[in-house]
């Protein structure tokens, strides 16, 4: 068997604490708005050639 070096990884720890960090405060952050739909919502749907949805209007 090969004998291989382990990897030193120098900034993980602080990445990995930046990241923790950034999760953290966006989850406090968002959890004070308030999602709220009314009405209905339309949404543009763009068709080609090869859709069946739209080979069917034309």
């Amino acid at each position: 068997m090969f004998m291989t070096e382990q990897r030193t990884y120098r900034y993980y720890d602080l990445v990995l604490a930046g990241f923790v960090t950034i999760v953290i405060c966006s989850n406090l952050i968002g959890a004070g708005k308030v999602a709220e739909v009314e009405g209905s919502v339309s949404v543009p749907v763009s068709c080609s050639s090869r859709s069946p949805m739209c080979s069917a209007t034309s």
